[in-house]
């Protein structure tokens, strides 16, 4: 599905409205990356639990809904070995050194370049489907 011609005054990010099913840090990513914020009026929250987020343009009922797979887990434990339960550890108990803080920063670092590589839909699914914004 391509989304349609925006308003050249906006550029089109007055147009777009991301609806997030989550609390966490995946919604501080759909800010940044999409630039949809509640001051904007660009951002809905429906906390689902999930890590997914559905991109629409204002007065469209159909749009783009991106969540990350079951399975991302696996992907990122077969190409990051220890990484999984080494991240979780240190979210749990936190990071009481300078040297387990570089080592957090530095798996995170190794991480994102390791998950940048890899194929976009080994991680996500995209579907297209129906939104409503109503309350």
């Amino acid at each position: 599905m391509g989304l349609p011609p925006h308003d050249a005054d906006s550029g089109g990010a007055e147009d777009l409205i991301a609806v997030v099913e989550t609390r966490s840090c995946f919604a501080d990513g759909i800010q940044a990356v999409a630039g949809c914020t509640f001051g904007n009026g660009g951002l809905v929250l429906r906390d689902l639990d999930k890590l997914a987020a559905t991109f629409t343009l204002r007065g469209k009922k159909r749009g783009i809904r991106v969540m990350v797979r079951q399975s991302y887990a696996e992907v990122v434990e077969k190409n990051l070995p220890g990484f999984t339960v080494g991240f979780s550890k240190a979210l749990e108990y936190g990071c009481k050194t300078h040297r387990e803080r570089d080592h957090v920063s530095e798996m995170r670092t190794k991480a994102s370049f390791v998950l940048v590589g890899l194929p976009l839909f080994d991680l996500l699914a995209v579907d297209e489907e129906a939104v409503d914004l109503s309350v």
